[in-house]
């Protein structure tokens, strides 16, 4: 899934690299100048986002490490780390594992982001640490 959605970024990239060149090399005045920019910022974007799917799918989404939790935020940001003993209860809503902190600070892990496996240790784990409850 992730690959198809970088393939489609890549393509978008290219085509706007066809497009540059085009008005680049044609006699279109001041809108080349006006878009030239305005493409490269798109063509640096995409091709961006494109690598970034490509490797999405080699990201671990959340890791339990000793005491801690770790949640990948996305491209831009760095992972949210979360000491366990600073969790003061987990509430389950759909499919998302709501865990709220001492701090009252919300923290959305998306469950269905998760392996069956991944779950049951991160279920496991919380258990020891906090309540959780179920709300649907």
């Amino acid at each position: 899934m992730w690959t198809i959605t970088g393939f489609i970024w890549s393509i978008v990239a290219a085509l706007n690299v066809g497009l540059m060149f085009f008005l680049l090399n044609g006699s279109n005045g001041a809108l080349g100048l006006v878009m030239g920019p305005i493409l490269l910022m798109n063509i640096l974007l995409s091709t961006m986002l494109a690598l970034n799917y490509f490797k999405l799918h080699t990201i671990d989404y959340l890791r339990l490490k000793d005491n801690s939790l770790s949640i990948h935020i996305g491209l831009f940001f760095r992972r949210k780390k979360v000491d366990l003993s600073e969790i003061e209860q987990g509430r389950v809503s759909a499919s998302k594992l709501i865990l709220i902190l001492k701090s009252e600070k919300e923290i959305d892990i998306n469950l269905s982001l998760l392996t069956i496996k991944d779950y049951e240790r991160l279920h496991s784990t919380m258990l020891h640490f906090c309540p959780i409850q179920r709300h649907y």
